[in-house]
């Protein structure tokens, strides 16, 4: 994006260069137009990585709560099994 960003703004500044003052008011506009862009991109992505986070952070709490079920689980099972042998003191 930021190649394309520089495209555009080198095309912007070859334009003025080239084209005669009267062209002024739409060359305006066309920068203006490329501004809003820019900026629009960039609320885009804040809001893409804000929703990727919160996305992210979700599947991380569920995954965690799958993880925390299995390892009860083993503990449970573990803590059955010791509780069927029987240790005898050798003093």
């Amino acid at each position: 994006m930021t190649a394309s960003e520089a495209a555009v703004q080198n095309a912007l500044d070859a334009l003025r260069k080239r084209l005669p003052p009267s062209a002024g008011a739409e060359l305006t506009a066309a920068t203006a137009a490329f501004e809003r862009f820019k900026w629009t991109n960039v609320e885009i992505v804040c809001l893409s990585r804000r929703n990727s986070n919160v996305r992210s952070l979700a599947l991380s709490l569920g995954r965690k709560r799958t993880v925390t079920a299995e390892c009860d689980d083993h503990l449970r099972a573990l803590d059955e099994a010791l509780s069927k042998h029987e240790f005898s003191a050798t003093r």
